[in-house]
């Protein structure tokens, strides 16, 4: 944080949040000219611009496990639209790799342990570390967004 010195117009919203913060509002001179009697200080922040990654991953029998997101640790978050069939949500390449070939061979839920099962819907994960899909079905393709919103870099 860095301290900056304002001095608000009488009546606007700044001396509103001096008098919140126990400071007195600072009183200007008359229209003649002159300075305010008396300054304050508020805290701001600096704020790195995001940026935005979006990308869509398309599941299929050729294609039954696809990476969503690698690990980023300027990531917030990761928003997933699951647009048809449902997919598993997986942390690793092997966990996916399990769930699709549990799936190709039953045709069914591979049950607990082997990913996190998604519906169609929109999903918002917090989360910086590597993310993997796998179909839930084979029998036809499954379109996924993933849009990863990031903190940019100090240098951009």
């Amino acid at each position: 944080m860095s301290e900056t010195t304002h001095v608000p117009a009488p009546g606007s919203r700044l001396a509103g949040v001096a008098s919140a913060a126990g400071q007195e509002a600072p009183r200007a001179e008359p229209a003649t000219g002159g300075t305010p009697e008396k300054q304050f200080t508020v805290q701001t922040r600096s704020h790195m611009p995001e940026e935005c990654i979006p990308r869509t991953v398309i599941l299929s029998a050729s294609n039954p496990y696809l990476p969503a997101a690698p690990m980023d640790e300027k990531r917030r978050k990761v928003t997933i639209v699951v647009q048809v069939n449902a997919v598993y949500l997986c942390e690793s390449r092997d966990q996916a790799s399990q769930a699709a070939a549990f799936v190709a061979a039953s045709g069914t839920n591979p049950g607990y342990g082997i990913g996190a099962y998604l519906p169609a819907g929109t999903y918002v994960l917090e989360s910086r570390g590597r993310l993997w899909l796998a179909a839930s079905t084979t029998v036809s393709a499954t379109p996924v967004a993933v849009i990863a919103e990031r903190y940019a870099d100090a240098t951009a």
